[in-house]
């Protein structure tokens, strides 16, 4: 098995990066995994769209998925692919994506995407890989997180905005096989740490939009700035009562 890091920035890409996406490959079968912002572009690195074999989606977070809507452009309309790619999912937000691309009414990426909707336990055979889908804790969605085996090699990916989440899979694929016991230490570990990096995340778009904000604003000279009205102090009327 042969894991290539398509991008790993979380919530929004930043400067020449891509949101959340790996290729999976053993043999001549490619598993996409995670579809994040920029992924489908630098999964054309490694093959041509013609030759993704399948799709694995861990949650509806735009930054997981949103590129398998220019992956279904390329393939349904740019004949870059066979219809009915095998596509597994959490239910729900694929359904809303494929009204974005619908045709009078008509749902055509399911004519390029064969859906296949899973929850936690289920286990499904995608090509040479055995996949088994976990419930994770996440940000507002149901998501779920996935151990990939075939033959003596095993990946577990797991979703969330930590360290743990980019650490997992090229951990337990130096692991030749793997017990149930190191995926649930890596789910805990993530819970622990879930927390503060939200806080971190909210903290850096308060930092952006300031910024934002800043650059829009014209600037004054020093001089201009002294000049105006005389500022009263701020404790001038408390000062002029204690006299």
């Amino acid at each position: 098995m042969r894991l290539s890091v398509l991008g790993s920035h979380g919530t929004w890409p930043g400067t020449a990066g891509e949101c959340s996406g790996y290729l999976v490959t053993s043999g001549s079968f490619h598993l996409w995994l995670d579809a994040g912002t920029g992924t489908f572009a630098r999964l054309q690195e490694h093959v041509p769209p013609s030759d993704i074999d399948a799709v694995l989606i861990t949650h509806g977070h735009a930054d997981h998925f949103l590129d398998v809507i220019p992956a279904f452009y390329a393939r349904h309309y740019g004949d870059l692919g066979e219809p009915g790619l095998p596509f597994y999912s959490p239910t729900g937000f694929m359904d809303l994506a494929a009204l974005l691309v619908s045709e009078n009414g008509r749902n055509v990426m399911a004519e390029a995407y064969a859906f296949d909707h899973l929850e936690a336990g289920r286990v499904v055979e995608v090509g040479p890989f055995r996949v088994t889908s976990f419930e994770m804790t996440h940000i507002g969605v149901y998501s779920l997180g996935y151990r990939i085996q075939a033959e003596a090699d095993t990946l577990a990916l797991r979703v969330g905005r930590t360290l743990w989440s980019w650490i997992v899979p090229v951990l337990v694929l130096a692991i030749p096989v793997l017990g149930p016991g190191l995926f649930s230490l890596a789910h805990k570990l993530s819970s622990l740490l879930h927390e503060p990096m939200v806080d971190r995340l909210r903290a850096r778009g308060r930092a952006l939009r300031s910024l934002h904000r800043d650059r829009g604003r014209p600037r004054r000279s020093r001089r201009a700035r002294g000049r105006g009205a005389p500022r009263e102090p701020p404790c001038a009327e408390g000062a002029a009562t204690r006299r």
